[in-house]
């Protein structure tokens, strides 16, 4: 069982798990903790970013999803142009294809309700 398996988050517990990550390596500053749990969890957040883009059943999270990862890719409309090509877009795009087929076959879910 994986700490994803039951989709509630208890803020206690996820507190507990943090401060046993503090005494685990005392010399890791907050800040560089949070950076470092944030790098590790930065697919999770992608692609349940671009989930939410294609099947939220909300159309503003719908909107508000495919926005930022236009954004994210292609730069604000009227600024200098982003780094990322459409091909980073497509792969990013073949990715998330990929991540929901499996989303959906393992019976995973988001409700809209807790946005």
């Amino acid at each position: 069982m994986s700490e994803f398996d039951d989709e509630r988050w208890v803020p206690d517990e996820a507190l507990a798990a943090l401060q046993l990550e503090a005494q685990v390596d005392p010399a890791e500053s907050p800040v560089d903790r949070a950076k470092r749990l944030l790098v590790e969890n930065v697919d999770v957040a992608a692609a349940s970013t671009i989930w939410l883009s294609r099947n939220s059943t909300n159309e503003r999270i719908r909107f508000e999803s495919a926005r930022y990862i236009m954004e994210r890719v292609l730069g604000r409309a009227g600024e200098a142009p982003a780094t990322g090509t459409l091909d980073d877009l497509f792969a990013a795009l073949d990715r998330m294809n990929q991540n929901a087929a499996a989303m959906q076959q393992s019976g995973g879910h988001v409700d809209d309700e807790d946005f």
